[in-house]
């Protein structure tokens, strides 16, 4: 039915619905706070007690589900949905 809509004109591509904070994971928003604080996935694993496949399946799933294509997008996107702060005078 979507696809009819969008070959109708009804719905354009800015009608792409982009999935809330509360579609990601306790743990993906976890690991998002921790990639935007500026961790590598490495040091993620260590801290989490987590394997390195496993962090980059959490880290490939949340930018999956945000649309995020890099780590400037990953990090604007967790300021923006306040999953981390920015400090002040910054």
């Amino acid at each position: 039915m979507l696809g009819g809509l969008l070959e109708s004109g009804k719905l354009g591509p800015q009608a792409r619905v982009r999935p809330s904070r509360s579609a990601l994971t306790p743990r993906e928003t976890e690991v998002m706070k921790l990639l935007a604080e500026g961790n590598t996935v490495r040091k993620i694993a260590g801290m989490l007690g987590l394997s390195l496949k496993t962090v980059e399946a959490h880290k490939f799933n949340l930018m999956r589900k945000l649309d995020i294509h890099n780590k400037a997008e990953l990090v604007h996107c967790a300021i923006r949905k306040k999953i981390v702060k920015v400090p002040v005078g910054f």
